[in-house]
């Protein structure tokens, strides 16, 4: 049978030590782990030392998982994780660092499930090949931002049970039929009241904030932007079946919470907060803001951009509402001061041709100093990249050469951070997942400009990493396998909207 993992007997004090650390990973392997019979405790079981992508690899791809052993047999086995038999054989390879070898079973292309055996370190997690290996890692990534709808109670397939979860008894961002049921009041004036109902709970606690969520819209829309085609009407979501991609269905949800917070001057109100213990349900609304009304208006615009093919009427009351965003915001700031208003006109800009739009692009496309960061500021990377798709409204192709010219070279940059790494990443460690997720959609979006194979091969090692070819042979990207974030105890890509986002860019295009 599939070789155990052998617990170490270790000193009572490094027991007492470690004993936090007991979490789920071992839970939904128990059975194939040896148990101390003389003793009153369980010492939690050795992690793998061969690190593979716990989702699995489609069928055609390359294949490929790390071993971290300092002295591993050369040989390597895939095995059947029904009956335990070998069928794949091959040789480790040293990779260039020598930090890691490689197991490569690239030219195995039979679908099923399986884990790697090596005679000296013993056996990997289990992952799956298969064709539509990635169709459910992004389905359960989009219903995370249903999951987390206010208002209703919502069951894919990406739920976990708390007994595998138990710190998720605590965790407020999922939505419920009952929460927040009654009008929020104003903080500033507790004898208004508004209905705020709807909208995604954007933190642990239940609340809604506009900054966040509009920026988790934003990398929504440019995931769909980038490759429509990858995002069906059967993704297992409520509007499932309705004629309109579920990615846009699920934006909207949060686009018509949006519109019940703007305020008649076309600003826009902060958050929602939730009340604490048995007053969680009720909600204090915090003030309107120039940070949340100018990211409503990039929201909004972006949104109409693309739904008004689905629906021409509701997508031009979404470009009313933008402009009556930044009518506001430009009231109280200086736009061509402001990253976040460039990211907004540029938008603003494609949607409209409107010259006043294009005067705050001109500023900051004149402006050395942020043209500089054009491509490792969020809200200068959104502008510059929204400029370059602009196709129906005039534009400055010196401007734009320069803009792909900042592009290429960030691109240059994390592949060669890659290259020299020996996971094949931009980053190290689960605290540089941000950091690399937005690496990828630098990529991603360079890939879709400009098509380079060495861009999808990074893409694609990059989401093996996230799913558990990593350091910590943890699944960060999902809760499925045999050792998620969840089991691990660690923070997730899906503990974040934004970060959930920006995975669903890569995803669209491996897809």
């Amino acid at each position: 049978m599939r070789k155990k993992f052998i617990f170490h007997r270790i000193g009572m004090i490094c027991i007492l030590l470690a004993f936090s650390f007991v979490a789920g990973c071992a839970k939904k392997a128990e059975g194939r782990l040896d148990r101390l019979s003389d003793a009153a405790y369980r010492v939690p079981r050795d992690v793998p030392h061969i690190l593979t992508d716990q989702i699995g690899y489609r069928t055609g791809e390359e294949k490929m998982v790390f071993v971290s052993a300092t002295d591993p047999d050369e040989a390597f086995e895939v095995r059947s994780l029904t009956d335990d038999s070998v069928l794949f054989t091959g040789k480790l390879r040293q990779s260039q660092s020598g930090e890691l070898s490689a197991a490569v079973f690239t030219d195995f292309q039979t679908d099923g499930t399986y884990y790697i055996y090596n005679k000296t370190v013993g056996s990997s997690y289990a992952f799956r090949i298969g064709a539509d290996i990635g169709e459910h890692l992004a389905q359960e990534t989009l219903q995370n931002f249903t999951s987390r709808r206010c208002g209703q109670e919502f069951s894919g397939d990406s739920e976990t049970d708390d007994e595998e979860a138990p710190q998720e008894k605590k965790d407020r961002s999922r939505g419920r039929k009952d929460c927040h049921a009654e009008d929020g009041k104003l903080r500033e004036d507790p004898n208004q009241t508004r209905n705020v109902s709807g909208g995604w709970h954007t933190d642990k606690n239940g609340n809604r904030d506009v900054v966040k969520a509009c920026h988790a819209v934003r990398d929504l829309l440019l995931a769909y932007e980038l490759d429509p085609d990858s995002f069906g009407d059967d993704m297992g979501m409520p509007e499932s079946g309705n004629g309109i991609p579920d990615l846009l269905d699920e934006v909207k949800f949060e686009i018509d919470w949006l519109s019940k917070m703007q305020v008649q001057d076309g600003s826009v109100y902060a958050s929602c907060e939730s009340g604490k213990g048995e007053q969680e349900n009720l909600v204090a609304i915090d003030a309107a803001t120039p940070e949340a009304t100018i990211a409503f208006s990039q929201a909004m615009s972006r949104f109409a951009w693309l739904y008004r093919e689905f629906d021409s009427p509701f997508a031009a009351d979404c470009q009313k509402r933008a402009q009556s965003a930044w009518t506001s915001y430009i009231g109280k700031k200086h736009a061509a001061q402001d990253r976040a208003a460039f990211a907004a006109a540029a938008d603003l800009y494609r949607m409209t041709g409107d010259k006043k739009y294009e005067n705050v692009l001109s500023a900051f496309f004149h402006n050395e100093e942020q043209m500089g960061m054009v491509m490792t500021d969020e809200d200068l990377f959104f502008g510059g990249v929204t400029y370059l798709m602009t196709a129906k409204q005039p534009i400055n192709r010196a401007v734009c050469d320069q803009l792909m010219e900042a592009l290429l070279q960030r691109g240059e940059k994390i592949a060669d951070i890659a290259n020299h790494s020996p996971y094949r990443v931009s980053g190290e460690g689960r605290e540089a997942i941000p950091e690399m997720l937005n690496n990828m959609r630098t990529l991603t979006v360079l890939n879709h400009i400009i098509y380079n194979h060495e861009y999808t091969s990074m893409i694609t090692d990059h989401l093996h990493y996230f799913c558990g070819r990593n350091q910590d042979n943890v699944n960060f990207a999902s809760r499925e396998g045999e050792c998620s974030y969840l089991q691990a105890g660690y923070p997730g890509i899906p503990d974040d909207l934004d970060n959930s986002a920006k995975l669903l860019i890569m995803q669209g295009m491996i897809d």
